[in-house]
């Protein structure tokens, strides 16, 4: 990639930057990411969180504002109040607007319009063309990144316009997840109160529906009979839920399910790694659409197998022969039998650990994520210079090399 595009000024999204999932999680690694490749990074979000520190350390700039998008109401206060965060928005010059939620569309828009910038939208939820700043805003977007090739299929039924969404699955820095030492693993589990040659089961996500954690409890029991060391621990929290009381209360159906004495329960964890040091299995039991479950590439990572539904994008993180740990959504079933196969998996399969990492390494590295990001943001910046005639990128040759060819097509 040109030192052109490395050395960008970013402008980036996020609502509120915290543990709450995996989209908060990729949006600051790619934000780091380009950071450390030499971009400016400019971060705007709503509400404090746990990640701010880590954003602090490597951002320009760190800036709360009262909203990134009007609400559903649409009131003239909102609009008025959106406003004002453009211009906000538009003191950092950026010349690359990086959204994360298609709703920020028409907050994105109206930045790189007063800063003839290019707008680069990254697609991570389940097709969400819906609501007027969204319609309004996809539009005037130079970029989509979707994380899967199914989530781009979904968009494009949904009517974007499929030469305009680049694919670039999620990855993740197998320097920071790894398989653990024989050492971590027993002092992870000391920490959480279980037996060190118990055998642990984790899911680690938000707790709501489409999440299928009721299917992982109802399965549980059984495979406690067959496997009399199992242990589980659940690590997450409520999130899409109405209310705040809604959520409180679907964790509490869900605590209410659960082998009280072989259950640990932790909240959203800033640094999951050392639950995953903790664990012989991980499970992603969705049984609503997963656009690329980035849990699946963590465990991948520290060496650990993880049984994941495949539904959405997920089986595109998984190599042809791996494809035996996923079962269908919302099979008990087929859940008890796949992790009931597993107990004692490191001893039978001695070199599935090493394949699932490596295979992450080979195709799913944060590094692999920032080229593609990076050659999504070359094509962005083309179609904006077509469209507002960027000055920063006519008459430079090193924009001459960017992704996308020189004929004008995008």
């Amino acid at each position: 990639m040109t030192d052109a595009i490395a050395q960008l000024r970013y402008l980036i999204t996020d609502e509120v930057p915290d543990v709450r999932g995996g989209l908060e999680r990729s949006t600051l690694e790619v934000a780091e990411g380009l950071a450390a490749r030499g971009a400016a990074i400019n971060l705007l979000y709503e509400q404090d969180g746990t990640f701010l520190a880590r954003y602090r350390s490597f951002c320009t700039t760190v800036t709360q504002v009262p909203r990134l998008s009007i609400g559903p109401h649409r009131s003239m206060r909102g609009a008025a109040a959106l406003a004002r965060t453009m211009v906000v928005a538009a003191r950092s010059a950026p010349q690359v607007v990086y959204i994360n939620r298609l709703w920020h569309s028409g907050f994105g828009a109206g930045v790189a319009s007063l800063c003839r910038a290019a707008l680069v939208c990254h697609l991570r939820f389940p097709s969400a063309v819906r609501g007027l700043q969204a319609r309004i805003g996809a539009p005037r977007v130079d970029r989509f990144i979707a994380v899967s090739h199914h989530l781009r299929d979904e968009y494009r039924a949904a009517g974007l316009d499929p030469e305009r969404i680049d694919v670039v699955h999620n990855g993740v820095d197998p320097a920071r997840y790894h398989p653990s030492s024989p050492g971590g693993r027993s002092a992870s589990r000391a920490r959480l109160g279980i037996p060190p040659d118990a055998y642990v089961v984790l899911f680690a996500g938000r707790l709501d529906p489409e999440k299928g954690v009721e299917v992982l409890l109802q399965a549980f029991p059984q495979l406690l009979r067959n496997c009399d060391d199992a242990w589980l621990v659940v690590a997450g929290g409520p999130n899409h839920h109405p209310t705040q009381d809604a959520g409180r209360a679907y964790e509490g159906s869900l605590r209410a399910m659960a082998n009280p004495q072989r259950t640990r329960w932790l909240p959203f964890q800033a640094d999951v790694a050392p639950l995953y040091h903790a664990a012989d299995v991980v499970v992603l039991p969705t049984v609503g659409q997963e656009p690329l479950g980035r849990v699946v590439l963590e465990a991948m990572a520290c060496g650990l197998p993880i049984v994941a539904t495949s539904t959405g994008g997920t089986p595109e993180a998984f190599a042809a022969d791996h494809r035996w740990l996923m079962v269908p959504p919302g099979d008990i079933r087929a859940l008890t039998d796949r992790l009931t196969d597993l107990h004692g998996w490191s001893e039978r399969r001695p070199r599935l650990g090493s394949e699932l990492r490596r295979h992450v390494s080979e195709h799913f590295s944060l590094e692999q994520t920032l080229d593609g990001v990076e050659a999504a943001v070359g094509r962005a910046l083309r179609h904006a210079s077509g469209r507002r005639g960027l000055p920063f990128v006519r008459g430079n040759p090193q924009f001459a090399r960017l992704p996308g060819g020189g004929d004008g097509r995008f």
